[in-house]
């Protein structure tokens, strides 16, 4: 996550499992977001209410 946000790439991430979904949260709050970057998180639906 942190080489897309050096180089200003948005993410299109796939998520189908809380697992996935929580890495990829996670990999974004680590992230030292420097400028408006967009993170997307796709078949986010099939995750838990939290």
């Amino acid at each position: 996550m942190q080489e897309f946000n050096d180089a200003k790439i948005p993410v299109l991430a796939h998520s189908n499992v809380d697992a996935a979904a929580d890495m990829l949260i996670e990999a974004v709050k680590r992230a030292k977001i420097q400028y408006d970057h967009i993170t997307v998180m796709i078949h986010v639906q099939t995750v838990r209410e939290d």
